[in-house]
């Protein structure tokens, strides 16, 4: 859509650094006020604000409508990203089912990413008969049905209040509790160098695929086997690699590979190889996920999850930087190579934290 806009390469790694940038302003003052009053409220304002960047493009499609759209859609992140895993750990632990969040993890990311197979699948068909206005116009409808689950589910109260403190005072506190926590540490460090990397690298999938000379229903259809892929990697997670103590380290260095194989290859089938990687990807997401949760308490956990979700966007907005101007000069397939390095140093510098614990 952007393309066919008008809108350059560099002008989209732009509007992705105005999502990230709106994401990472919001990103801890939306966690606190999480963990201090009500997350159902932040996840619900989070999807209205989701339809309406919708709503904008469908107004407009300019450069300035797309930034505009982009901001709402920051402000949608940063109410949702860490408050919706705390609402649903804290869901759990209220009935006592706190040990099986890998279990309801894994689900809730199959079912998210079977609905976006769908959303993919009748995406690129509308978008080639009857225009980018049928996608977006039913991009707002879902986003509006999706309050409706929320909105039937009462919230889990907050075992201990924050509002005593002030707001600087608990941050700071929250971030010497992180650092102070080793095993936490390791795992931010992990998920940020890796899966953080991955996931600015999932904006310019389709923009590298069409780089591999495939067709827009093709692609399209191609995004959606790799969703269906993450989605059974979600649902057997918690069976596979249950008697490795930290397999992620071992499945993020399998995906490094896979990716310097994708980004250095000539052929576009080599393409294919981006499915088994996002099925590792997928497994390694759900369990790294599973123990910071273990790590963090009820009162604290959405503060200490919006700091992994403010240092994976600030790294986005870095990388997204990065990313364009690469794919404008280098070409689409020179982010792939990039990725796979950054999964190498990510999976390095865990491993330095780990011998000083």
């Amino acid at each position: 859509m952007f393309l066919d806009s008008n809108i350059s390469l560099s002008q989209i790694s732009y509007l992705l650094i105005i999502w990230s940038l709106t994401a990472l302003t919001l990103e801890l003052p939306s966690g606190l006020l999480a963990d201090k009053y009500s997350r159902k409220t932040l996840i619900i304002l989070g999807q209205i604000f989701n339809a309406i960047g919708y709503l904008i493009w469908l107004n407009q499609k300019n450069f300035p409508a797309f930034a505009l759209g982009f901001a709402f859609w920051g402000m949608k992140s940063s109410l949702t990203s860490g408050t919706f895993e705390a609402f649903v750990f804290d869901k759990l632990k209220s009935i006592r089912q706190e040990q099986n969040y890998e279990y309801i993890s894994g689900r809730i990311n199959a079912s998210r990413l079977i609905g976006t197979t769908f959303a993919l699948i009748i995406g690129a068909i509308l978008a080639e008969r009857m225009g980018y206005n049928a996608c977006l116009i039913l991009s707002a409808v879902s986003s509006s049905l999706s309050l409706l689950p929320i909105i039937s589910i009462s919230e889990s109260p907050i075992h201990k209040s924050t509002e005593e403190q002030s707001y600087f005072k608990y941050l700071w506190m929250m971030l010497k509790q992180t650092k102070n926590n080793k095993s936490l540490t390791f795992l931010l460090v992990l998920i940020s160098l890796s899966l953080g990397v991955y996931g600015a690298f999932d904006e310019f999938l389709s923009l590298v695929l069409r780089d591999f000379d495939l067709s827009i229903t093709f692609i399209g259809a191609f995004q959606a086997v790799i969703q269906i892929i993450v989605a059974l990697s979600g649902i057997l997670s918690f069976k596979l690699f249950t008697k490795k103590s930290n397999p992620e380290e071992k499945l993020i260095s399998i995906s490094a590979i896979l990716l310097l194989l994708i980004g250095s290859v000539q052929t576009k089938y080599i393409a294919v190889l981006l499915i088994p990687m996002n099925f590792l990807l997928g497994i390694t997401e759900v369990k790294i996920e599973a123990k910071i949760q273990q790590n963090i308490l009820s009162h604290q956990r959405a503060t200490l999850l919006s700091i992994k979700s403010f240092i994976v966007e600030l790294l986005g907005i870095i990388l997204t930087f990065v990313m364009g101007t690469l794919a404008e000069n280098h070409g689409p397939r020179s982010i792939i190579i990039l990725v796979g390095l950054m999964f190498i140093a990510g999976i390095f510098l865990s491993r330095q934290i780990n011998r000083k614990q």
